[in-house]
């Protein structure tokens, strides 16, 4: 999806913000995001966020809901429901564990009504890929249970955190 935003891009605004090394992989035919390191990954998203969204978190939050929509679609279907919220949980973090070769995502149930979401060893200082996660964590639950699903940051992403903690509410 990254690289795929960057190959169209034909106005030469990524030519600055990508390094050499990052430029010759996304002329490479690779398909698969596990392939990407973690590094070219980030390069290359918070390089789409700067051109694309002008580093706009409300922007990086609705790419999050809207891109991650299809995908979710499908994995909803199977998630369950409000009486099923552990499966939808599980689900969630599977599908977030099968897109990244790095860092780790947990789950929590708090109540019928309230998940926290907890990604351990991503780099603390990417806001915009936790913009973009709690965007299609948001659109995931809401498929999930047919409610809105509001987030509020539990902990921060900062440098030197161990852990961004974000909190799904609905009614």
């Amino acid at each position: 999806m990254v690289v795929k935003a960057i190959r169209v891009n034909r106005t030469g605004a990524y030519d600055q913000l990508l390094s050499e090394e990052a430029k010759e992989l996304v002329a490479q035919n690779i398909i698969d995001p596990l392939w990407y390191s973690f590094d070219f990954f980030k390069e290359c998203f918070d390089a789409e966020c700067q051109v694309d969204a002008k580093n706009d978190p409300k922007v990086i939050l609705q790419w999050g809901r809207e891109g991650g929509k299809a995908l979710l679609k499908e994995i909803a279907k199977q998630g369950g429901s409000d009486a099923n919220l552990k499966t939808a949980l599980d689900n969630y973090t599977r599908y977030h564990r099968s897109l990244f070769n790095f860092g780790e995502i947990e789950g929590t149930i708090v109540s019928d009504h309230e998940v926290h979401l907890a990604y351990n060893h991503f780099d603390p200082e990417w806001v915009n890929f936790f913009y973009m996660a709690t965007g299609w964590q948001q659109e995931f639950f809401h498929l999930c249970i047919g409610k809105n699903v509001t987030y509020r940051i539990l902990q921060r992403p900062m440098k030197g955190a161990e852990v961004t903690q974000i909190s799904l509410t609905w009614d």
